[in-house]
């Protein structure tokens, strides 16, 4: 077999593995997206430690996708939309406080979406305090 072959037998392997990888990282944010809105918590934790990842670390990258209650975004909005207070407290006690003061992907910070979101649904007002008490 010449060297040839070889690389391009190595190059085709490496390239399906990528795409396998990246099917993965697919799957996963899904799962987590959706464990997120049904609250499930302990599923959140099972997935990550399944995955051996911190959330911390993934965070910043992770967004959900468009469904009909909410218009995508951060797990954390995610939580706040589906009225999902477990798993928001779970979220905000892996990636820290910081991420209530940060300003997301369209410039607005976790607590302004959510004082927003609760004159809208007054329900969100509980989760909008604990948020708040997550900064102090």
């Amino acid at each position: 077999m010449s060297k040839r072959t070889i690389l391009l037998a190595f190059c085709i392997v490496f390239a399906m593995g990528t795409v396998r990888a990246d099917d993965d990282l697919v799957r996963l944010a899904t799962a987590l997206c959706d464990y997120t809105k049904a609250n499930d918590r302990s599923m959140l934790r099972k997935k990550l430690k399944d995955a051996n990842l911190s959330l911390r670390r993934i965070y910043g990258g992770l967004l959900c996708a468009k469904d009909d209650v909410y218009a995508g975004g951060t797990l954390l909005r995610t939580a706040v939309a589906h009225n999902a207070g477990d798993s928001m407290e779970f979220i905000l006690s892996q990636v820290g406080s910081s991420a209530t003061t940060t300003p997301e992907h369209d410039g607005r910070t976790i607590i302004d979406w959510t004082e927003e979101a609760a004159k809208a649904d007054p329900a969100k007002a509980d989760l909008l305090s604990k948020l708040k008490a997550a900064t102090d």
